[in-house]
């Protein structure tokens, strides 16, 4: 049987600012099929995770390579999508096939 692989990135501004992460840290460890990645525009200094916004490296590291088995999903405020949706072109995600956003 197949296993769907999930991999949600988590930008916010702050540390503060991340939604359930508790329950998102606690389902990462639980599922080995899930992979949370972090990013803060804002860090504390001792932030172990990613600084800065969505770049088109850290979608190609972190994303699953465009193929028709592969689904991402981009979900936020209207400039954020705004910014994403033309880096994932560029890498090859076809929007409505293999990328869709919701605002």
């Amino acid at each position: 049987s197949s296993r769907v692989l999930w991999t949600l990135a988590v930008t916010q501004f702050s540390e503060d600012e991340i939604l359930l992460r508790n329950i998102l840290e606690a389902h990462a460890t639980k599922h080995s099929n899930f992979k949370l990645e972090y990013t803060l525009a804002k860090p504390p200094a001792d932030w172990p995770h990613r600084v800065g916004f969505i770049t088109k490296e850290m979608i190609k590291e972190t994303m699953p390579a465009p193929s028709e088995d592969v689904m991402i999903v981009v979900c936020g405020p209207p400039p954020m999508c705004a910014a994403i949706k033309p880096m994932l072109r560029e890498l090859g995600y076809e929007e409505g096939k293999t990328f869709f956003s919701y605002l």
